[in-house]
C-alpha cells in the first residue's frame, strides 16, 4: 500500500493555495456545498493519474489563472516520492532527487497501482440499475479486467491467429507450386538441350575460320605510303608556288614589252612631229597647211616641249630596255612549262600512291572483318557457355526448390494437424476462462457482501442479478434510514476493495438523519474501518455530523471571494 504524507495545491479549482497533511485517524472535512471540499481528493486523483474523468485540465485551473500546481508527497516502498504536476506536465522526485522518466517506470507503476483509487460516487452504487452495478464492480476489479481484456483478448487473438494460419496453409497452393516447378524443370532441360546443340554448331563454325592475320605489316605499308604522299603533296605545294611566281614574272615581262613598243612608237611619232616643226621654222611656213607663219615663237615653244617629251620617253625606253635585258619571256615560258610537267608528274605519283593506299586499306578492312567475324563466333560461343552455365544453375535451383517444396508440403500437413488440435484447445480455454471470470466475479460479490455485513450485522444478501436485500427486503423498498445504512456499508466495502493507498475518502455519503441506533452502528462501522485504514477522510456538507460521530480531526472548509480556506477545529 502507498502511504500519502501531504498534498499542496496552487490555483487548483477554488483553492488559491493549500498545504494539507494527511492525519491518522478519522477526519471530518465539513463545509457547505460548493466550497471546495471535494477538490482535495480530486487533486490527489489528479496527482496520481494526471487526469480527472469528465473534466478537462483547463477546468481544474482556478478562474483567472493560466496554470496550476499539485504537489503530492508520499512513501512508496520506503522511499520518499514527490509528484509535482502542472497543467503542462509532470515532474517526479525520489528522495528529493529529480527522476528521469526514460530510465525508470516508477510513475507508470504508481499510476497502475492507484488506477482504481479515489473513485467518486460509491454512495450512488445501490441507486444504480443491476446491470449498471455489475459494470461498476467490473471497473473496480483490475484482475477481472486483466482476465477479460488481457487473457481473454490474448486467447481471442490467438484463436484468430491460429485460424488465420490454418487459412494460410492451403495445401492445394503448394501442390500447384510443385506442379509449376516440375514444368519449369522440364522447360529448363529443353533449353539446356537446345543451347548444347547451338554450342556444337558454333564450335564447328569456329574451326572453319582462318587463323589470325598479321595486320601490322599492312598498317606499316599504309603509313609509309601516306608519308610519301605527304612529301609529294608538300613538293606539289612548293611547285605550284614557284609556278605562280614565274607566271607573275612572265605577265610582268609581257606588260614591259608592250609598254616598250608603245613608248618606242610614241618617240618615233614625237621625232616626226619635231622634224616637221623644224621644217616649218626653217621655211617659216606651216608644214601641214602651207601658210606663212608670222609668229615663230609659238612654234619654237612647241618644239622645245616636244624635245623635252622625247627626252623623257627615251629615258623610259632605256629603263624598260634595262629591265627587259634581265629577263626573257621565252625562257620564263619554258620554265613554267617545265614546272607544269613536274606538277603533273607529282600529281600522277600522288594518285598512284593513293590507289596503293586504297588497295591496302581495303585489304586491311577485309582482314579486320574476317577477324571480327571470327571474334563474333568466339563471343557467341562464350554467350552459349554462360547461358548453359546459368541454365544448369537454374535447373539445380529448381531441383532444390522442388525438394524444399516437397519437404515443406509435409511440414505444412503436420502443422495443419497441430494447428487444428491447438485451435480446439484454445476454444476450450476460452470457455474455461469465462467460467474462471464468473467464479472470480462471484467470489468478489461474496466478499463484498461479507464486507458489507461486517458493517451491518450480517443482514445483507444479494442474488446473481445484483439485487441487494436487507433482512429479506429489496433495497428500493427499505426506509430512508435503512437505505442510508446500506449505502454507507456499500461505500465502505467498495472503498476497502478499490483503494491501494493508506487514505480512504468517503464523500457526501453520511446523513445525520439517523436514529440513535443507526448512529451507533455507523460509529461501529467507522471503528471497524479504522482497523484497516490509518487515515479516513469523511467529506460532508452537514456540520451536525460531528455531533453524531466522534472524529479524531475536524476541519472546516469555507469559500470567501471565490477562494477556498481551511480551518482546523478542536475536537
Amino acid at each position: 500500500m502507498i502511504e500519502l504524507k501531504s498534498i499542496e495545491l496552487k490555483n487548483f479549482r477554488s483553492w488559491e493555495h493549500l498545504i494539507y497533511p494527511f492525519k491518522d485517524g478519522i477526519t471530518l472535512l465539513e463545509g457547505k456545498i460548493g466550497v471546495g471540499k471535494s477538490s482535495i481528493p480530486m487533486a490527489i486523483k489528479y496527482a496520481l493519474q494526471g487526469n480527472i474523468e469528465g473534466l478537462r485540465k483547463a477546468d481544474l485551473v482556478r478562474e483567472g489563472q493560466d496554470d496550476l500546481l499539485v504537489k503530492l508527497d508520499m512513501l512508496v516502498e520506503d522511499r520518499n516520492v514527490t509528484i509535482l504536476r502542472k497543467k503542462s506536465g509532470v515532474q517526479l522526485f525520489i528522495d528529493s532527487i529529480p527522476y528521469h522518466f526514460k530510465h525508470n517506470s516508477l510513475l507508470d507503476n504508481i499510476k497502475d497501482r492507484t488506477k482504481f483509487a479515489f473513485l467518486f460516487g460509491f454512495s450512488s452504487f445501490l441507486d444504480l440499475r443491476p446491470s449498471e452495478r455489475k459494470k461498476y464492480i467490473e471497473n473496480l476489479l483490475p484482475d477481472m479486467e486483466f482476465l477479460r481484456k488481457t487473457v481473454g483478448d490474448y486467447l481471442f487473438r490467438m484463436e484468430k491467429n491460429v485460424e488465420f494460419k490454418i487459412g494460410k496453409i492451403n495445401l492445394s497452393l503448394w501442390e500447384d507450386h510443385l506442379k509449376f516447378l516440375i514444368e519449369n524443370l522440364e522447360v529448363a532441360k529443353n533449353e539446356i538441350k537446345d543451347i548444347k546443340l547451338k554450342l556444337r554448331k558454333a564450335v564447328k563454325e569456329r574451326k572453319k575460320q582462318p587463323k589470325e592475320y598479321n595486320l601490322d605489316d599492312i598498317k606499316i605499308k599504309i603509313e609509309k605510303l601516306k608519308s610519301q604522299k605527304q612529301k609529294i603533296e608538300s613538293k606539289l605545294s612548293d611547285l605550284n608556288k614557284e609556278k605562280l611566281e614565274k607566271s607573275k614574272d612572265l605577265n610582268s615581262i609581257i606588260v614591259f614589252e608592250k609598254r616598250y613598243d608603245f613608248v618606242k612608237n610614241k618617240v618615233k611619232e614625237l621625232k616626226k612631229n619635231l622634224k616637221n616643226l623644224e621644217i616649218s621654222i626653217k621655211f617659216e611656213k606651216c608644214k601641214w597647211c602651207g601658210q606663212e607663219i608670222k609668229d615663230l615663237s609659238f612654234i619654237q615653244k612647241k618644239k622645245n616641249e616636244l624635245e623635252s617629251e622625247i627626252a623623257e620617253q627615251i629615258a623610259i625606253l632605256k629603263d624598260l630596255n634595262k629591265k627587259l635585258s634581265k629577263f626573257s619571256s621565252e625562257s620564263i615560258k619554258n620554265e613554267v612549262e617545265s614546272l607544269d610537267e613536274l606538277i603533273k608528274s607529282n600529281e600522277k605519283m600522288k594518285y598512284e600512291i593513293q590507289l596503293q593506299i586504297n588497295d591496302l586499306q581495303a585489304e586491311l578492312n577485309f582482314y579486320k572483318a574476317e577477324m571480327e567475324n571470327r571474334q563474333k563466333i568466339f563471343d557467341v560461343i562464350e554467350i552459349y557457355k554462360k547461358q548453359l552455365k546459368d541454365l544448369n544453375e537454374k535447373k539445380q535451383q529448381i531441383e532444390k526448390e522442388i525438394e524444399k517444396t516437397e519437404r515443406i508440403y509435409k511440414i505444412k500437413q503436420n502443422s495443419l494437424d497441430i494447428l487444428d488440435k491447438l485451435l480446439a484447445r484454445i476454444k476450450d480455454s476460452r470457455i474455461e476462462l469465462k467460467e474462471i471470470i464468473k467464479k472470480y466475479y462471484d467470489l468478489f460479490i461474496s466478499k463484498l457482501v461479507f464486507a458489507m455485513n461486517a458493517f451491518s450485522e450480517g443482514k445483507i444478501t444479494v442474488d446473481e442479478n445484483l439485487v441487494f436485500k436487507y433482512n429479506g427486503r429489496k433495497y428500493e423498498k427499505l426506509s430512508s434510514g435503512q437505505k442510508q445504512l446500506m449505502k454507507i456499508s456499500a461505500s465502505l466495502a467498495l472503498a476497502y476493495f478499490a483503494h491501494s493507498v493508506d487514505v480512504i475518502v468517503i464523500d457526501e455519503t453520511f446523513d445525520v438523519n439517523l436514529d440513535l441506533e443507526a448512529q451507533q452502528k455507523l460509529a461501529q462501522m467507522l471503528a471497524n474501518l479504522k482497523t484497516i485504514f490509518k487515515k479516513i477522510i469523511i467529506i460532508s456538507h452537514n456540520s451536525d455530523l460531528k455531533n453524531a460521530i466522534k472524529f479524531d480531526n475536524i476541519q472546516h472548509v469555507d469559500l470567501v471571494d471565490g477562494k477556498s480556506y481551511l480551518e482546523e477545529i478542536a475536537t
